[in-house]
């Protein structure tokens, strides 16, 4: 802000000049008297003083802070897919079922076992969970699918079987996916019963061949899989006890399979 102040200082010069009057004055002598006269003159002069005061004033301007926050919420689109293992934690499944976050899409039951027959264990009906068509449909109405996992880190070793043993486990698995109306079922296979690639790719063809069997006898069976990370290992080509141990039955079902999601917290 600049503030400009005038200031007006009269400053008064005095001239004197110097006025010679002559008197004449005539008498008998004729005598002459000089007489000299001061005329003083004044003037006034006027001097203009400007004086000029800058005021510097700080404005300080509102600054606008954008705060940005970043909320990790559950949206309604993304297609998670979560399993509910039952026996895994001592909470009340039967109320947690119907009510799970509505960004899970897909709910995957676990988990089915088998004996040496290929027969099913009943592993997922726990802690106040007993799934039955109604709650499947209850489900679906919440716009999910459910799946049934076979497997988990309990189950028994699965590797070159009997055709009795693939043939008694797809029908098993044909007949729930029909009477409870679920969508399909998850190879969680863990281990295979090998100790070399051979082997590996034998538990593969059986897990291939329940696979297609089941499909036959239910169709429209859908399947996710979810093997250890080295299981599935992309940067070897060849099948190893440990190392891709599972890629066979990837490659075997890839038009199978809806998901394929590999553990990564077990071994990688």
């Amino acid at each position: 802000t600049t503030t400009t102040t005038t200031t007006r200082t009269s400053t008064t010069t005095t001239t004197t000049r110097p006025t010679t009057t002559t008197t004449r004055t005539t008498t008998p002598t004729a005598t002459t008297t000089k007489t000299t006269t001061t005329t003083t003159t004044t003037r006034a002069t006027t001097t203009s003083t400007k004086t000029t005061t800058t005021t510097k004033t700080s404005t300080t301007t509102p600054t606008t802070t954008k705060t940005t926050t970043t909320t990790r919420s559950m949206r309604s689109g993304l297609p998670l897919m979560g399993y509910l293992c039952t026996t895994c934690a001592s909470l009340d499944f039967g109320t947690l079922i119907l009510n799970l976050p509505s960004v899970y899409k897909s709910v995957i039951l676990a988990f089915a076992l088998w004996d040496s027959q290929g027969n099913l264990l009943n592993y997922w009906d726990a802690n106040g969970l007993t799934l039955t068509a109604s709650v499947v449909s209850t489900l679906h109405s919440q716009g999910r699918k459910v799946y049934l996992s076979v497997g988990g880190a309990t189950a028994p070793k699965i590797g070159a079987e009997s055709a009795s043993f693939i043939t008694t486990m797809a029908t098993q698995l044909a007949g729930l996916k029909t009477s409870l109306g679920l969508d399909g079922f998850d190879w969680n296979i863990e281990t295979c019963n090998a100790n070399d690639g051979a082997s590996a790719l034998a538990c593969c063809k059986t897990l291939s061949a329940i696979t297609n069997q089941t499909n036959a006898r239910a169709p429209g069976t859908r399947w996710t899989t979810s093997p250890q990370m080295p299981y599935v290992y992309p940067l070897l080509n060849s099948i190893q006890y440990i190392n891709n141990q599972q890629a066979a039955l990837v490659s075997m079902q890839m038009s199978s399979f809806d998901a394929i999601m590999p553990q990564m917290y077990n071994q990688w």
